[in-house]
């Protein structure tokens, strides 16, 4: 009696805090300037762009990351009206190349570290946040998938200083300062010469459009980069009006350093004019990866209306080829080295499951740009145990062995449009070997945005009786299941139980 009671008090105080953060982010939002944002981002401004140059630090690169950072920008000068034939410079200073770019008579020159890559649309996003301020500001962009943690002024974008990993310098800057004190190591030349801008008159913005993957600085164990076979990653997509965060799902996929990647987009009753236009932003995303992923489009034509998410899943699972199998929903990113550590776990153990550990960020989103407010810590506490007593491992947390997995298990139920996924690992969890080592390594991030369009309880964009009554009828459901899937021996053996004389279910474990 006592246990079940303070299980309720733990539901309610967990119902309690996600309200109070979903109504704090809306109360944030109201007093937010939308007029000013979209001002101060340039959107709708389509050109003439300035004519730019690209200045490619390489000292620190590996010839692969030179080869892809330079794809990166041939793409995003693509994306860019009139920029396709932009000038790229390679070299180990900015000061030389900053010299010789000017001389040509560009407008604008954009450091980038060879070490990292642009997403597509950067380019574009900051020459008009560059158009927006007349050309008179020192701007840099979104580190991703892990953004530093300096801030910016929500309305204004104004930030304390720019980094040079992706940073615009308007030429007009360049003629009063000369750019980059060479005598200053980068971080202090960065802060110098933001400072030195600010004094000038010009401002100083981060732009929150413009995406520069970077593999994050604070590594986790050496993941294993070779393959020991082919990962499936499936992605399910819903609505074609959401393609910017696909793109950035898709972008975060093509950075991964694992080399044998199979990507499946499952969409949903998606006409041939959208498929298009998903093919086409995908492959160019995709030629950015060294080793390139096999993408495919799967649409699942069902009853328009339906809430088709988990037989989504299972097409992709079905149409699935890799020894690996893995899960990505589109407004999610995984980090670069992700994929290697889990896979190198499965392929050391007899596992048939490998868990990491995914970072909750808080997003504003307004129009198609998302800002980060806040990131909670990573949760320390993942466990088998845990996982029995709660939906704790997000879709994207795990990569799963099919050649340990039997195909009974390998299948989500469809009976459920709410906690499919918690169903599915119970399932897994239950009746295979599973590893938990890396769950306190971040592999990915998981995106609580404020527009409601998260697929949570409480969080939800629809709070209504109807919605909360297919939410209580699967949690019913995943009650009843627990009662129903039993563990089996070797996981037993795992959790350190004898075998009980009578199945024990996974509810008898809990209790």
């Amino acid at each position: 009696m006592i246990a079940a009671i303070k299980k309720l008090l733990r539901q309610w105080n967990r119902q309690r805090l996600a309200r109070r953060q979903l109504g704090k982010a809306r109360q944030y939002k109201a007093r937010l300037d939308l007029a000013q944002r979209r001002h101060q981002l340039g959107n709708g401004i389509a050109g003439p762009f300035p004519v730019i140059a690209w200045g490619v630090l390489t000292h620190m690169a590996t010839t692969a990351e030179q080869a892809r950072c330079l794809r990166g920008i041939a793409t995003a000068s693509a994306q860019a009206r009139g920029q396709a034939n932009s000038l790229v410079l390679t070299g180990d200073t900015h000061h030389v190349m900053m010299t010789e770019a000017f001389k040509t008579g560009c407008g604008a020159y954009i450091a980038v570290d060879a070490r990292g890559a642009p997403h597509p649309d950067a380019l574009t996003a900051l020459l008009q946040m560059h158009m927006a301020a007349d050309g008179a500001a020192l701007i840099d962009a979104t580190i991703f998938p892990q953004q530093h943690p300096k801030s910016f002024e929500p309305n204004t974008y104004d930030t304390p200083w720019v980094q040079r990993v992706c940073m615009l310098i308007p030429r007009t800057l360049y003629e009063q300062t000369l750019g980059f004190d060479p005598s200053l190591p980068a971080p202090q030349a960065d802060i110098a010469l933001s400072e030195r801008a600010r004094a000038l008159g010009f401002k100083v913005k981060t732009c929150p459009a413009a995406l520069y993957f970077m593999t994050p600085e604070a590594s986790s164990p050496a993941a294993d980069t070779k393959s020991t076979g082919r990962l499936s990653v499936v992605c399910r997509f819903h609505d074609v009006r959401r393609l910017s965060e696909l793109k950035r799902a898709v972008f975060s996929v093509a950075c991964s350093a694992y080399p044998d990647i199979e990507l499946l987009i499952v969409t949903q009753n998606f006409t041939a004019a959208d498929i298009v236009v998903v093919q086409r932003a995908v492959a160019a995303i995709a030629q950015l990866a060294q080793n390139p992923p096999s993408v495919q489009i799967v649409n699942h034509p069902c009853t328009p209306g339906k809430d088709a998410r988990t037989e989504l899943l299972n097409l992709g699972v079905v149409r699935s080829t890799g020894r690996y199998l893995a899960f990505l929903d589109h407004d999610d990113v995984i980090y670069p080295e992700a994929y290697g550590l889990l896979i190198g776990e499965l392929a050391q153990t007899q596992v048939g499951i490998a868990f990491g550990g995914i970072v909750t960020k808080h997003f504003e989103c307004f129009d198609e740009v998302s800002q980060l407010r806040h990131t909670d810590p990573l949760n320390q506490q993942g466990s088998l145990s845990a996982l029995f007593k709660m939906n704790c491992c997000p879709i994207h947390s795990y990569v799963i062995d099919k050649s340990r997995i039997s195909a009974h298990d390998l299948r989500f139920d469809e009976q459920l449009v709410r906690y499919e996924d918690y169903e599915f690992l119970l399932r897994i969890c239950a009746h295979h070997l599973s590893s938990f080592k890396h769950y306190r390594t971040a592999i990915g991030d998981y995106y609580m945005k404020d527009d409601g369009s998260n697929s949570t309880l409480y969080l939800a964009s629809s709070a209504s009786s109807a919605n909360q009554a297919m939410w209580m009828e699967a949690k019913s459901r995943i009650t009843q299941r627990k009662q129903e899937i039993h563990l089996n021996s070797a996981v037993l053996e795992q959790l350190k139980l004898a075998s009980p004389l009578n199945p024990m279910s996974i509810a008898d474990y809990n209790a």
